[in-house]
């Protein structure tokens, strides 16, 4: 355990480095500069960041159906507060954070329905991430023509795509050999995932929409800070840079933050992007800022203590 955490401390350390060296090599004032001026765009940046949040939301209690109920307005606010704070900070967050949902719904709705609503969740997220990706394809062959980084976002919408097939056709097969399932006692929390997967249409579709909706937001926040650091800006270069950020996503899943690989990415691509060294890091930066606040909003609430019913 202190083993991992030691490296997760390294691991934070260098990807520091790696943008104070980035940072070094773009001009620190430059850099500072330009962040200065994107900032009173904050406001703007945190309302669409909200956004995101609350179309999360929206998402997973479209899928509970009436049984959403079961939780109060303000407990799903928090869940989804505390649940993005993971999400955005921790190493592994994506895990951590839909661990928090089944953990927090199964009160309310049993461990196998909590289960594959989450799934299901996920799988939406990763249809939406499939088509975020192929826009930003098509925005970056306009911009910068055929890359290796396009190729790889195109790679990264494939699998998006059949990640999302296979979690969907692992719900409604889900079991275990005999024998395991046996020594694990597992096959009643099984039959109660495949028969709630049973229920679920191959795309819901109020769930579906409320990711695409988070996504688009997304592409927002990256066409708010562009303009912010370079008015003639346009969308294209907010859904390529979008896709850019994701790649960096899947680099940096083991980063606070994301801390560095986005960064390095979007560095990398600034060529393409059209914009100076100083403006990829800034970009990351402000972007990073905007969801860094509503994390610590998550955060404080995860640490403060939590009354009865709520």
């Amino acid at each position: 355990m202190r083993l991992s955490i030691v490296g997760r401390v390294i691991l934070a350390a260098a990807a520091g480095i790696a943008v104070a060296l980035l940072v070094d090599r773009a001009d620190t004032s430059l850099f500072a500069g330009l962040v200065e001026v994107a900032l009173p765009w904050m406001p703007l940046l945190l309302l669409l960041e909200g956004g995101r949040i609350a179309a999360d939301l929206v998402a997973l209690r479209s899928l509970c159906g009436p049984a959403a109920r079961s939780l109060s307005a303000w407990q799903w606010i928090r869940l989804h507060l505390v649940a993005n704070a993971a999400l955005v900070v921790l190493p592994g967050g994506r895990a951590v954070s839909e661990a928090m949902k089944v953990d927090r719904l199964r009160g309310a709705l049993g461990t196998g329905r909590a289960v594959t609503l989450v799934v299901a969740l996920h799988t939406t997220t990763l249809a939406a991430v499939a088509c975020t990706s192929v826009v930003a394809v098509v925005a970056g062959m306009l911009l910068a023509g055929s890359t290796a980084l396009l190729a790889a976002l195109l790679a990264h919408a494939a699998v998006c795509v059949g990640s999302a097939i296979a979690l969907r056709a692992a719900l409604a097969r889900a079991t275990v050999p005999r024998r395991l399932a046996r020594w694990l006692r597992s096959e009643t929390l099984l039959a109660d995932v495949r028969s709630s997967a049973q229920t679920l249409p191959p795309i819901p579709r109020a769930a579906m929409a409320a990711k695409l909706v988070n996504r688009g937001l997304q592409v927002a926040v990256f066409a708010v800070v562009l303009h912010a650091l370079t008015p003639p800006a346009h969308a294209g270069h907010a859904l390529f840079a979008n896709g850019l950020s994701m790649l960096g996503g899947i680099a940096g899943e083991f980063t606070p933050a994301q801390l560095g690989a986005t960064d390095g990415v979007l560095a990398a691509s600034a060529s393409s992007l059209s914009v100076a060294l100083a403006v990829a890091l800034a970009l990351a930066s402000v972007v990073r800022i905007s969801q860094v606040v509503w994390s610590a909003v998550g955060g404080a609430l995860a640490l403060a203590p939590r009354r009865e019913g709520r």
